[in-house]
């Protein structure tokens, strides 16, 4: 199961020449960016479409939820599964709603990190832009696909520009947000964001939210539990 399209990424970069994926292995993706992902990457090496499971393209939300319904049938006893996901250090990050469902069903579950999660250096130009931001927020929206990714902005990124912001920087108050996920939502708001919404973690769907917030509505989202 790959977490996220540089989960893949990271993944494939280490097969070694010549290694194909085993006809007998599926590969699961929370969504359809990793899928896609998942097939361009993995095809070289074997990987059929008929083995990936994905929610379906209009389903309500791309996460754990909503992937385990399309593979709960499957007689997991006995199965070995690994988890492609991203980690600080040699410890794995993220939910384990699905590795605990799994191992309800009789399965052994691994965790396999390719790659680091963490706060990202900004450039001069990024540092730039997000100051500007900050001073106007009726101006600009900020999307938010991660819970993590509130979390640093909040612990690393804001504390270092203390000397710009307008206000304090324990505060997010004044920002508009655009969250892909309820919990991300949640997550926003809890740290203070009252103008937040959410959508579907797509390209159209985004951009569908965003034209509708600029033409001045709807009213932000009510996020009551994550």
């Amino acid at each position: 199961m790959f977490v996220s399209p540089a989960a893949v990424q990271q993944f494939f970069d280490a097969r070694p020449p010549g290694l194909s994926w085993p006809a007998h292995t599926l590969a699961a993706a929370p969504g359809p960016g990793t899928a896609s992902q998942l097939l361009l990457l993995g095809a070289p090496a074997g990987l059929h479409t008929a083995q990936v499971l994905s929610p379906a393209a209009d389903a309500e939300q791309f996460d754990s939820e909503h992937l385990w319904p399309v593979m709960q049938h499957l007689a997991w006893a006995g199965q070995q599964v690994v988890i492609a996901s991203g980690g600080q250090g040699e410890q794995a990050r993220g939910r384990q709603w699905l590795a605990q469902r799994w191992r309800e069903h009789g399965a052994t579950v691994r965790a396999l990190v390719c790659y680091q999660r963490g706060a990202a250096s900004w450039s001069a130009a990024e540092r730039a832009l997000a100051v500007t931001a900050l001073h106007q927020p009726d101006r600009h929206l900020w999307m938010f696909s991660a819970s993590e990714a509130i979390d640093l902005l909040l612990r690393h990124h804001l504390p270092r520009l203390s000397d710009e912001l307008p206000q304090p920087a324990h505060t997010l108050s004044h920002l508009q947000a655009l969250c892909t996920h309820p919990r991300v939502a949640h997550q926003a708001q809890q740290a203070g964001v009252s103008r937040c919404w959410t959508c579907k973690p797509t390209l159209p769907a985004v951009l569908a939210q965003w034209r509708i917030i600029q033409a001045g509505g709807p009213t932000p989202d009510t996020i009551v539990s994550p």
